[in-house]
C-alpha cells in the first residue's frame, strides 16, 4: 500500500488480486480432486469418437448405395463406384489416423463403416438386398470392413521429431566413421 499526498491510502493491485478477479486463483486441495482440463479432455474425446462413429456410419451407408455405380465404356462396364467408394473410405480412415493420432478415433470411424455395411447387407422381409450376390458387391462387403480394420490396427507411427532425430543421429554416426 502506498499513500498519496492527501494521506489516503492508495491500494495497488498485486498479482494475487488480479488472478482472483480473473478467476484464476489457486485451487485448494479440496477442489483439486480432478483437474478440469482432464474432465474437459475426456468429454472432448468421447464426443469426437461419437461424431466419428456417426460419420463412419453415414459414409459407409452412402458408399454402400453408390458402390455399384458404373458406366459403359464400349468394351464393357467400368465399375467406378466400387473404386471411388473404397478410395473414399480408405482416405478418410488414413486421414483420421494420421491427423488425430489416437487409435480410438479411427476405430470409431471403422466401427461405423462396418455397422453400415453389415446392416445394409442383410436381407429384409421382401428378400431384397442392397448388396447383391456378385463379385462387385462381394468386394465391397469384404473390402471396406477389411480396409478400415487394417488402418485402425496399424501400429502407432513415431512422431516426426523422433524420426528426424533418429535420422540425424544415423547421419552423424556415419560421418564420424
Amino acid at each position: 500500500m502506498t499513500t498519496s499526498s492527501n494521506a489516503e491510502p492508495v491500494r495497488t493491485t498485486t498479482d494475487a488480486d488480479s488472478l482472483g478477479v480473473l478467476g484464476l486463483q489457486d485451487v485448494t486441495p479440496a477442489d483439486a480432486k480432478e483437474p478440469a482440463a482432464s474432465r474437459d479432455g475426456r468429454a472432448d474425446r468421447i464426443l469426437t469418437a461419437a461424431a466419428l462413429l456417426a460419420g463412419g456410419f453415414l459414409t459407409g451407408a452412402i458408399a454402400t448405395f453408390l458402390h455399384r455405380a458404373r458406366f459403359d465404356a464400349g468394351f464393357g462396364p467400368v465399375w467406378l463406384g466400387i473404386v471411388a467408394s473404397l478410395l473414399v473410405i480408405t482416405l478418410l480412415a488414413v486421414g483420421i489416423r494420421l491427423y488425430l493420432r489416437e487409435r480410438i478415433y479411427v476405430t470409431s470411424f471403422a466401427a461405423g463403416v462396418i455397422v453400415a455395411v453389415v446392416a445394409l447387407a442383410m436381407l429384409t422381409f421382401g428378400h431384397s438386398a442392397i448388396i447383391l450376390a456378385d463379385l462387385v458387391s462381394t468386394i465391397w462387403a469384404a473390402g471396406a470392413p477389411l480396409l478400415v480394420s487394417l488402418i485402425a490396427a496399424w501400429p502407432r507411427l513415431p512422431e516426426r521429431r523422433e524420426r528426424y532425430s533418429e535420422h540425424q543421429s544415423t547421419i552423424s554416426k556415419e560421418a564420424q566413421s
